[in-house]
């Protein structure tokens, strides 16, 4: 008696192909739906972020629509008030000056 062992591959256990498969897309799911998650809250935050951009500069068109109208209707009326005299104050003065030398 000499006894021999042998061993046969079936003797150990090995990995199976198709678990190594279940386990990566287990994983691959994880962490899609993690991106996912990540999506929709960086989307969230943009939009409530965007939304509230679009509100300061509405404020600020009406703003500066209403200030524009304001100085030009005071030009306007500035402009009058900057206008030549048409002499006719001072041709009137002259006269009066020169009756009573």
């Amino acid at each position: 008696g000499s006894t021999t062992s042998t061993t046969s591959v079936d003797d150990h256990p090995t990995p199976k192909h198709g678990d190594h498969d279940d386990k990566s897309k287990s994983l691959d799911l994880e962490v899609a739906e993690g991106w996912s998650f990540l999506l929709e809250s960086t989307k969230e935050y943009d939009q409530k972020q965007l939304e509230g951009w679009r509100d300061d500069l509405n404020n600020l068109l009406v703003f500066a629509g209403l200030f524009s109208a304001v100085v030009t209707a005071y030009t306007i009326e500035s402009y009058q008030w900057l206008q030549a005299d048409s002499g006719d104050q001072t041709v009137q003065l002259l006269t009066q000056i020169s009756s009573q030398l």
